[in-house]
């Protein structure tokens, strides 16, 4: 057994282009593998899953579908992206237009610097450094 564990997300996104834009283009994350209406994105160890699936075919007990038919998909995550250079990382996500800009970059008391952005499927990013 490994002496560490890795953790990674999947969000359920309605446009996979658009995702792998973001987390792609503008983040700076490279595609692992791309199949159908699914991606896999990554830097170093970090990985990130894009599923462009229909939630509304998911089997009725799935909580992810019951889940999306009363909230927006995003509500209650934040996701935690960190960056060597936040303010170059601001740069190209702010003028992308593609988010709404929740926080500008500032320094934070913990020792970081990060801005916060809200994908168009409303998960919360911070982008930190």
């Amino acid at each position: 057994m490994s002496d560490y564990y890795q953790v990674f997300a999947e969000l359920y996104v309605r446009n996979l282009d658009q995702s792998i834009m973001i987390f792609g283009d503008l983040l700076g994350m490279k595609i692992n593998r791309r199949q159908g209406d699914f991606a896999e994105l990554h830097h170093g160890p970090s990985r990130l899953l894009l599923n462009a699936q229909q939630i509304d075919k998911f089997d009725d007990t799935n909580p992810i579908r019951s889940q999306s038919e009363s909230l927006p998909r995003g509500t209650g995550l934040e996701l935690v992206v960190t960056v060597p250079d936040v303010t170059a990382c601001y740069e190209s996500v702010a003028g992308s237009k593609i988010v709404h800009i929740a926080a500008t970059p500032r320094a934070r008391e913990w020792g970081s610097t990060d801005f916060r952005f809200v994908h168009p499927d409303g998960f919360y990013v911070r982008v930190s450094s």
